[in-house]
């Protein structure tokens, strides 16, 4: 229930990025941030003095709280169901950062669980929020683009080896990660593929260690079919000089757009076919996973990144994997 002040109170776990999160939570109007979380004293600490909230060491004993509306999942992928599904047996609603989980069927249990226990769950793809990606979404929709005919999710960063060492090394694993660098970076223009264009029906995939010493790939490569006969491709990898562009490349028949090469959205045109940009533009109703959740509760309806939604990508990462191992295409 909201505070007396009418705010949804949150919680948040794992202080990585989740340290990001706190301060997205604690500046949304209509939230306020009760207490933080981490195994590591001097982050709790910090993030906690910061805001002015309470911290933990143990997660149970924040989750005993019956001030916490929503729980804030942060901590490693590989770990955001078992932690999601602890916050909605207590009670609270739950956010839970990309990916949701690195199997299809841990993500299932904790939207079951979730619906059992009659709480919300928003996925994070803060991406989603952007008037960027939803304007695209309304190219798309609305046949600006003409009939689709490639999609593309495209990233090309560096990362060290440093990178993956640190913090107990779970980056760049199998059970933590999920893989590497499609499942913990490229996964934000899958899922904007899988929301823009549509379900997948198959995929082809290869993926490499190249520069790394890691379980995971650090170059991954993909072969799509959309279910509306759309091809696709993606290529994530982060093993190039430095970190230069990550985004999508969509067109159809009359028209493109690319987020690849500049902030703002790039617009393609074929002859005859040229639209305003403006008259495409989408403003977003809430901005980021903060509102949506907040939306959500107060007007008892299904929040928009929702859980469901969050498990599409899951499922195409599952079947790059698959897709990998057997050295073949994966029916959807």
């Amino acid at each position: 229930m909201p505070d007396k002040d009418g705010n949804i109170t949150f919680g948040v776990v794992g202080l990585g990025m989740g340290a990001n999160r706190a301060q997205v939570v604690a500046s949304t109007p209509g939230a306020r941030l009760v207490a933080v979380c981490d195994i590591r004293e001097d982050r709790a600490k910090s993030v906690a003095e910061q805001h002015g909230c309470d911290w933990y060491l143990d997660y149970e004993k924040m989750l005993e709280r019956d001030d916490i509306d929503v729980v804030y999942v942060m901590t490693f992928s590989g770990l955001h169901a078992q932690h999601g599904i602890m916050a909605a047996k207590a009670g609270k609603h739950v956010i839970c950062t990309k990916p949701l989980d690195v199997t299809v069927s841990a993500v299932d249990a904790l939207i079951e669980e979730c619906r059992k226990q009659g709480v919300k769950l928003v996925t994070d793809f803060d991406q989603r929020y952007s008037a960027k990606a939803q304007t695209i979404k309304n190219a798309v929709s609305c046949g600006a683009l003409g009939k689709i005919i490639l999609a593309e999710a495209r990233l090309k960063w560096y990362r060290s080896q440093a990178y993956y060492d640190e913090n107990g090394g779970w980056r760049g694993t199998w059970t933590l990660d999920g893989g590497g660098s499609l499942s913990n970076q490229t996964v934000h223009f899958i899922d904007q593929l899988c929301w823009i264009v549509g379900d997948i029906k198959s995929v082809y995939a290869e993926l490499s260690v190249m520069s790394h010493n890691i379980e995971g790939e650090d170059l991954g490569l993909a072969i799509l079919n959309f279910a509306n006969g759309a091809k696709g491709a993606i290529c994530g990898t982060t093993t190039f000089p430095r970190s230069l562009y990550a985004g999508i490349e969509i067109h159809g028949d009359r028209g493109a757009v690319l987020t690849t090469r500049s902030k703002d959205i790039e617009w393609v045109w074929a002859e005859g076919c040229e639209t305003d940009p403006e008259s495409l533009h989408v403003e977003p109703k809430v901005k980021n996973a903060v509102e949506d959740m907040i939306y959500a509760i107060k007007n008892n309806c299904e929040p928009e990144s929702s859980g469901e939604e969050g498990r599409k990508s899951v499922v195409v990462l599952e079947a790059i994997r698959r897709s990998h191992e057997l050295g073949q295409p994966v029916t959807l």
